[in-house]
């Protein structure tokens, strides 16, 4: 990325971890609410769970750590009932190079507008703890190109 292009990148992120979790919980919820109806369209049994749960679960493992207020989130996104432990064990599994290339697989193959909704959605899910770290960043911009 040109250095004006990191500099509107680095904005972007600051103005998402800017956000109150009140509000990174409605921009999230809405864009997963529209993923899933994209994605359960194109499933060929039609559940889109699968693909959701590569984003999420790859956007709370990129950087490491899984915090209770990550957990915390991912329950209020989930309508609640999600186990810690399932939902620890999920995101550790998802912490792998062949996890994070499938997600980055599965967004290049989408329109442009859905690639939108998936990067608002794991912004959302990576500022929820108020920062993004620098594995979360790289993350987030290697799904963007």
């Amino acid at each position: 990325m040109a250095n004006d292009a990191v500099a509107k990148f680095n904005a972007l992120m600051q103005e998402y971890v800017d956000k109150s979790y009140n509000e990174l919980y409605e921009i999230a919820s809405q864009s997963l609410s529209v993923a899933m109806d994209v994605f359960n369209k194109i499933a060929k049994d039609g559940n889109g769970a699968p693909y959701v749960v590569l984003f999420l679960s790859t956007t709370l493992a990129i950087d490491g750590k899984f915090t209770e207020l990550e957990y915390k989130f991912l329950n209020d996104l989930l309508g609640g009932g999600v186990d810690y432990n399932s939902a620890k064990a999920n995101v550790q599994s998802h912490y792998n190079d062949e996890a994070f290339d499938l997600a980055d697989k599965v967004i290049d193959s989408c329109p442009q507008d859905m690639k939108t909704v998936l990067l608002m959605l794991v912004t959302c899910v990576a500022a929820v703890d108020k920062t993004i770290t620098v594995e979360e960043a790289r993350y987030i911009a290697k799904l963007l190109v």
